[in-house]
Protein backbone atom coordinates (compact mmCIF):
# COMPACT_ATOMS: atom_id res chain seq x y z
CA UNK A 1 0.00 0.00 0.00
CA UNK A 2 1.48 3.50 -1.10
CA UNK A 3 1.70 6.68 1.77
CA UNK A 4 -0.86 8.30 -1.03
CA UNK A 5 -3.09 4.88 -0.68
CA UNK A 6 -3.04 4.78 2.90
CA UNK A 7 -3.61 8.61 3.10
CA UNK A 8 -7.32 8.58 1.22
CA UNK A 9 -9.20 6.66 4.02
CA UNK A 10 -7.60 9.32 6.95
CA UNK A 11 -8.48 12.51 4.31
CA UNK A 12 -12.42 11.03 3.50
CA UNK A 13 -12.53 10.85 7.10
CA UNK A 14 -11.78 13.96 8.11
CA UNK A 15 -13.49 15.93 5.09
CA UNK A 16 -16.45 13.20 6.48
CA UNK A 17 -15.92 14.90 10.37
CA UNK A 18 -15.98 18.74 9.01
CA UNK A 19 -19.09 18.11 6.56
CA UNK A 20 -20.96 16.54 9.67
CA UNK A 21 -20.03 19.48 12.02
CA UNK A 22 -20.94 22.41 9.23
CA UNK A 23 -23.30 24.64 11.14
CA UNK A 24 -25.12 26.94 8.80
CA UNK A 25 -27.55 30.28 9.42
CA UNK A 26 -31.08 29.75 7.98
CA UNK A 27 -33.53 32.12 6.91
CA UNK A 28 -36.92 30.64 5.47
CA UNK A 29 -40.07 32.09 4.11
CA UNK A 30 -42.97 30.42 2.72
CA UNK A 31 -46.07 31.72 0.95
CA UNK A 32 -49.24 30.11 3.08
CA UNK A 33 -52.82 30.32 2.48
CA UNK A 34 -55.19 33.31 3.93
CA UNK A 35 -57.04 32.15 6.95
CA UNK A 36 -60.83 32.05 5.82
CA UNK A 37 -64.28 30.45 7.15
CA UNK A 38 -65.91 27.62 5.82
CA UNK A 39 -67.65 29.12 1.94
CA UNK A 40 -71.15 27.70 2.86
CA UNK A 41 -74.32 29.03 4.39
CA UNK A 42 -75.66 26.00 5.92
CA UNK A 43 -78.75 25.20 3.99
CA UNK A 44 -78.96 21.98 1.94
CA UNK A 45 -78.72 22.09 -2.04
CA UNK A 46 -83.05 21.08 -1.81
CA UNK A 47 -84.01 19.21 -5.41
CA UNK A 48 -80.61 19.70 -7.00
CA UNK A 49 -78.36 16.41 -7.83
CA UNK A 50 -75.30 18.60 -7.32
CA UNK A 51 -73.61 22.32 -7.60
CA UNK A 52 -70.88 24.37 -8.55
CA UNK A 53 -69.88 26.94 -6.02
CA UNK A 54 -66.83 29.32 -6.68
CA UNK A 55 -65.69 32.38 -4.78
CA UNK A 56 -62.97 34.76 -3.14
CA UNK A 57 -61.88 34.70 0.39
CA UNK A 58 -60.26 38.02 0.39
CA UNK A 59 -62.41 40.26 -1.38
CA UNK A 60 -61.73 43.08 0.98
CA UNK A 61 -59.46 43.57 3.65
CA UNK A 62 -59.54 46.26 6.25
CA UNK A 63 -55.89 46.05 6.75
CA UNK A 64 -53.32 43.68 5.66
CA UNK A 65 -52.49 40.99 7.81
CA UNK A 66 -49.10 41.49 10.08
CA UNK A 67 -47.52 39.73 12.19
CA UNK A 68 -48.84 37.60 14.91
CA UNK A 69 -45.60 35.16 15.98
CA UNK A 70 -42.50 36.76 15.61
CA UNK A 71 -40.94 33.61 15.07
CA UNK A 72 -42.65 32.74 11.40
CA UNK A 73 -42.03 33.57 7.89
CA UNK A 74 -44.76 33.94 5.59
CA UNK A 75 -46.33 35.61 3.27
CA UNK A 76 -50.36 35.68 2.97
CA UNK A 77 -52.15 36.16 -0.38
CA UNK A 78 -54.12 39.42 -1.23
CA UNK A 79 -55.88 37.31 -3.60
CA UNK A 80 -57.37 33.81 -2.63
CA UNK A 81 -59.89 31.99 -4.63
CA UNK A 82 -61.75 29.04 -4.17
CA UNK A 83 -64.01 26.35 -6.04
CA UNK A 84 -66.20 23.30 -5.20
CA UNK A 85 -67.47 20.69 -7.18
CA UNK A 86 -70.41 18.90 -4.80
CA UNK A 87 -72.75 15.98 -5.55
CA UNK A 88 -75.86 15.23 -3.11
CA UNK A 89 -76.08 11.25 -2.71
CA UNK A 90 -78.86 11.42 -0.46
CA UNK A 91 -80.97 13.97 0.93
CA UNK A 92 -79.30 16.98 3.28
CA UNK A 93 -75.76 15.28 2.64
CA UNK A 94 -73.24 16.34 -0.20
CA UNK A 95 -69.88 15.36 -0.72
CA UNK A 96 -67.54 16.78 -3.73
CA UNK A 97 -64.05 18.41 -4.66
CA UNK A 98 -62.56 21.45 -3.44
CA UNK A 99 -60.01 23.45 -4.84
CA UNK A 100 -57.72 26.63 -3.26
CA UNK A 101 -55.50 29.12 -4.64
CA UNK A 102 -53.56 31.83 -2.92
CA UNK A 103 -51.91 34.04 -5.45
CA UNK A 104 -48.80 35.09 -4.69
CA UNK A 105 -48.91 38.27 -6.91
CA UNK A 106 -49.65 40.79 -4.61
CA UNK A 107 -49.13 38.73 -1.33
CA UNK A 108 -47.98 40.69 1.85
CA UNK A 109 -44.94 39.50 3.75
CA UNK A 110 -45.82 39.98 7.71
CA UNK A 111 -41.88 40.53 8.25
CA UNK A 112 -39.64 43.24 6.31
CA UNK A 113 -36.84 40.56 6.35
CA UNK A 114 -37.88 37.09 5.07
CA UNK A 115 -36.61 36.29 1.94
CA UNK A 116 -39.52 35.68 -1.00
CA UNK A 117 -41.01 32.66 -2.59
CA UNK A 118 -41.71 32.06 -5.93
CA UNK A 119 -44.83 30.40 -6.92
CA UNK A 120 -48.71 30.37 -6.15
CA UNK A 121 -50.12 28.09 -2.76
CA UNK A 122 -52.55 25.54 -4.18
CA UNK A 123 -54.57 22.99 -2.74
CA UNK A 124 -56.89 20.07 -3.54
CA UNK A 125 -59.02 17.71 -1.49
CA UNK A 126 -62.47 16.84 -0.41
CA UNK A 127 -65.15 18.22 1.06
CA UNK A 128 -68.47 16.88 2.51
CA UNK A 129 -71.71 19.06 4.41
CA UNK A 130 -74.89 17.90 6.02
CA UNK A 131 -77.48 20.36 7.29
CA UNK A 132 -79.03 19.19 10.16
CA UNK A 133 -83.00 19.98 9.96
CA UNK A 134 -84.11 21.45 13.46
CA UNK A 135 -88.00 21.45 13.48
CA UNK A 136 -88.31 24.94 12.98
CA UNK A 137 -88.91 25.59 9.34
CA UNK A 138 -86.28 27.44 7.77
CA UNK A 139 -83.63 26.88 10.28
CA UNK A 140 -80.94 24.19 9.87
CA UNK A 141 -77.81 23.62 11.40
CA UNK A 142 -75.01 22.97 8.79
CA UNK A 143 -71.44 20.76 9.34
CA UNK A 144 -68.68 21.28 6.97
CA UNK A 145 -65.56 19.42 6.94
CA UNK A 146 -62.67 20.27 3.99
CA UNK A 147 -59.71 18.18 3.68
CA UNK A 148 -56.84 19.94 1.51
CA UNK A 149 -53.51 19.26 0.27
CA UNK A 150 -51.72 22.08 -0.48
CA UNK A 151 -48.55 22.78 -2.47
CA UNK A 152 -46.73 25.47 -0.56
CA UNK A 153 -43.87 27.10 -1.99
CA UNK A 154 -40.76 28.18 0.00
CA UNK A 155 -37.19 29.66 -0.13
CA UNK A 156 -34.76 28.98 2.05
CA UNK A 157 -31.17 30.79 2.39
CA UNK A 158 -28.47 28.88 4.19
CA UNK A 159 -25.30 30.71 4.86
CA UNK A 160 -22.06 28.29 6.23
CA UNK A 161 -20.57 30.39 9.71
CA UNK A 162 -18.58 27.35 11.26
CA UNK A 163 -16.50 24.43 9.55
CA UNK A 164 -17.03 25.84 5.97
CA UNK A 165 -13.87 24.19 4.29
CA UNK A 166 -12.50 27.66 4.85
CA UNK A 167 -14.70 29.54 2.27
CA UNK A 168 -18.01 31.47 3.43
CA UNK A 169 -21.15 30.10 1.10
CA UNK A 170 -24.69 30.85 1.07
CA UNK A 171 -26.84 27.94 -0.78
CA UNK A 172 -31.04 28.86 -1.63
CA UNK A 173 -33.37 26.09 -1.68
CA UNK A 174 -36.58 26.64 -3.59
CA UNK A 175 -39.08 24.02 -4.14
CA UNK A 176 -42.68 23.34 -3.50
CA UNK A 177 -44.16 21.57 -0.20
CA UNK A 178 -47.13 19.50 0.44
CA UNK A 179 -48.60 19.96 3.90
CA UNK A 180 -51.77 19.42 5.08
CA UNK A 181 -55.27 22.14 6.13
CA UNK A 182 -58.23 20.74 8.06
CA UNK A 183 -61.22 22.80 8.33
CA UNK A 184 -64.11 22.26 10.14
CA UNK A 185 -67.14 24.57 10.47
CA UNK A 186 -70.29 24.83 12.12
CA UNK A 187 -72.91 26.74 10.63
CA UNK A 188 -76.51 27.69 12.01
CA UNK A 189 -78.76 29.19 9.26
CA UNK A 190 -82.31 30.66 8.68
CA UNK A 191 -84.29 30.73 5.54
CA UNK A 192 -86.95 32.39 4.24
CA UNK A 193 -88.19 32.81 0.97
CA UNK A 194 -84.90 33.50 -1.18
CA UNK A 195 -82.73 34.69 1.38
CA UNK A 196 -80.56 32.95 3.89
CA UNK A 197 -78.89 34.62 6.68
CA UNK A 198 -76.08 32.61 8.45
CA UNK A 199 -73.30 32.86 11.06
CA UNK A 200 -70.65 29.94 11.64
CA UNK A 201 -67.64 28.79 13.56
CA UNK A 202 -64.68 27.58 11.42
CA UNK A 203 -61.64 25.57 12.91
CA UNK A 204 -58.79 25.63 10.61
CA UNK A 205 -55.26 24.90 10.57
CA UNK A 206 -52.63 28.25 9.49
CA UNK A 207 -49.25 26.71 7.63
CA UNK A 208 -46.55 27.93 9.04
CA UNK A 209 -42.47 28.07 8.91
CA UNK A 210 -39.72 29.46 11.37
CA UNK A 211 -37.94 32.22 9.84
CA UNK A 212 -34.59 32.08 11.23
CA UNK A 213 -32.65 28.62 12.32
CA UNK A 214 -29.42 27.20 12.82
CA UNK A 215 -28.66 24.01 11.24
CA UNK A 216 -25.95 22.08 12.16
CA UNK A 217 -24.90 18.60 9.94
CA UNK A 218 -27.46 17.31 8.70
CA UNK A 219 -29.57 19.75 7.02
CA UNK A 220 -33.19 19.47 7.43
CA UNK A 221 -35.54 20.41 4.31
CA UNK A 222 -39.09 19.77 6.19
CA UNK A 223 -39.60 22.99 7.56
CA UNK A 224 -42.93 24.26 6.53
CA UNK A 225 -45.15 22.89 9.41
CA UNK A 226 -49.14 22.26 9.22
CA UNK A 227 -49.22 24.76 12.11
CA UNK A 228 -51.43 25.67 14.76
CA UNK A 229 -55.61 25.17 14.81
CA UNK A 230 -57.25 28.56 14.01
CA UNK A 231 -61.25 29.67 15.16
CA UNK A 232 -62.38 32.01 12.64
CA UNK A 233 -65.87 33.99 13.32
CA UNK A 234 -68.68 34.50 10.18
CA UNK A 235 -71.92 36.06 9.48
CA UNK A 236 -73.43 36.59 6.72
CA UNK A 237 -76.29 36.48 3.72
CA UNK A 238 -77.26 34.80 0.25
CA UNK A 239 -79.86 35.45 -2.30
CA UNK A 240 -81.41 32.64 -4.67
CA UNK A 241 -82.04 34.30 -8.07
CA UNK A 242 -84.73 32.97 -10.11
CA UNK A 243 -82.47 30.92 -12.18
CA UNK A 244 -80.99 29.23 -9.04
CA UNK A 245 -77.94 30.84 -9.02
CA UNK A 246 -77.00 31.42 -5.36
CA UNK A 247 -75.08 34.72 -4.47
CA UNK A 248 -73.48 35.19 -0.91
CA UNK A 249 -71.46 37.47 1.33
CA UNK A 250 -69.72 36.53 4.20
CA UNK A 251 -67.84 38.80 6.97
CA UNK A 252 -65.31 37.14 9.02
CA UNK A 253 -62.65 37.19 11.44
CA UNK A 254 -59.89 35.03 12.75
CA UNK A 255 -59.46 34.73 16.67
CA UNK A 256 -56.53 33.65 16.33
CA UNK A 257 -53.14 35.92 16.09
CA UNK A 258 -50.47 32.50 15.54
CA UNK A 259 -48.92 32.99 13.29
CA UNK A 260 -50.58 35.92 11.75
CA UNK A 261 -53.36 38.84 13.05
CA UNK A 262 -56.03 39.64 10.62
CA UNK A 263 -58.48 42.35 10.48
CA UNK A 264 -61.97 41.87 9.36
CA UNK A 265 -62.42 40.40 5.39
CA UNK A 266 -65.06 40.46 3.60
CA UNK A 267 -65.56 37.08 1.06
CA UNK A 268 -68.10 36.63 -1.53
CA UNK A 269 -69.39 33.52 -3.47
CA UNK A 270 -71.74 32.16 -6.09
CA UNK A 271 -73.16 28.75 -6.54
CA UNK A 272 -75.06 26.76 -9.26
CA UNK A 273 -77.04 24.04 -9.05
CA UNK A 274 -77.66 21.24 -11.59
CA UNK A 275 -79.93 18.41 -12.12
CA UNK A 276 -83.13 17.72 -10.71
CA UNK A 277 -83.86 14.87 -8.11
CA UNK A 278 -86.87 14.14 -5.72
CA UNK A 279 -86.43 13.07 -2.11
Amino acid sequence: MTATTRLLPVALGAALAAGACTTTSVRRAALVPHMQPTMRDGQPMNDAIGELGVGVSTLVQTHSPSEGNSEAGVWIPRVQGNGALRFQPIKDFDMGVIYEQGFKSGAKQISPDIPEPNGDAYGLGLTMGYSIPTGEPGLRIGIALDMIRYSIPYVEYRTCVDFCGGVQWTEVDRANVGVGVLSLGFVPSYNQGPWTVFGSLTLRNHPTVQRDGVEVGVVNDEDVESGPMNAVLAGGASYTLPARVKLSMIIYQSLSSDPVNYGPTMAASFTLPFGNRKF
